[in-house]
């Protein structure tokens, strides 16, 4: 178990999670879990793969691409401890495409409330 409390099996596929922002571990960012550790992720033809079965991405925004991965060398098989993490704002995210993936001792815990907008107050779904 991490000092946080939160452990490699507690954390699920799309969880939004706070981490240390790799070149810089002093600052924190936000961003969902998308491939969990032993999985292999891969894209192809605008979709997003992972263990070769296609995942929908609800969340992002009708005119985002869910499947483009680019910059990052896919396919990608995550060793044990590593996330895979994207932003839903794909176009202006900081994410595992440029950084790779996240391991477990840079997680600092999973997001729950959010408070902006205030449009969107309340739990995190």
């Amino acid at each position: 178990m991490s000092k946080t409390g939160i452990t490699e099996d507690s954390l699920q596929r799309f969880d939004i999670i706070i981490l240390k922002k790799p070149d810089d571990p002093g600052k924190k960012i936000i961003k969902r879990i998308i491939a969990l550790p032993g999985e292999v992720l891969d894209s192809r033809s605008g979709a997003l793969y992972i263990d070769s079965k296609k995942i929908e991405q609800p969340f992002l925004a009708a005119h985002l691409d869910p499947g483009d991965l680019s910059p990052a060398k896919l396919p990608i098989t995550l060793k044990k401890g590593y996330f895979f993490v994207l932003g839903d704002n794909r176009p202006a995210s900081l994410d595992s495409r440029h950084f790779g993936p996240v391991h477990m001792k840079n997680i600092l815990g999973k997001a729950i409330f959010r408070y902006w907008p205030l449009s969107r107050f309340g739990l995190i779904k």
